[in-house]
């Protein structure tokens, strides 16, 4: 019965330090979310820092709103990679039946 419980928690250990790199390495993951067919790019960290926007030229000469929309609806589909991306991780390391908040 005591070797169970050591064993148990040696697993549990192990299992918080698998988290625990997980969730530095998704930190530092960068994903790349995109709008208008890729005129719009911005590219963020797991953290959701935004660390580039990149504009095709071509959209400076279009209608200002239209250039706002597409970059909210880049930084939204970098947002959703990022969580997506956290989550299939995550949902990787728990045992079965278990699930985190992420």
């Amino acid at each position: 019965m005591k070797g169970g419980m050591g064993n148990l928690m040696k697993q549990a250990q192990q299992m918080q330090a698998n988290i625990e790199k997980a969730q530095k390495e998704l930190a530092n993951m960068e994903v790349v979310g995109q709008a208008g067919g890729g005129m719009v790019k911005i590219t963020m960290t797991g953290k959701h820092d935004v660390k580039r926007v990149e504009i095709e030229d071509a959209l400076f000469s279009d209608d200002k709103d239209m250039l706002e929309d597409l970059i909210a609806a880049a930084v939204n589909d970098a947002n959703r990679q990022v969580e997506k991306t956290s989550q299939e991780r995550m949902a990787g390391m728990m045992p079965p039946g278990m699930q985190m908040p992420f």
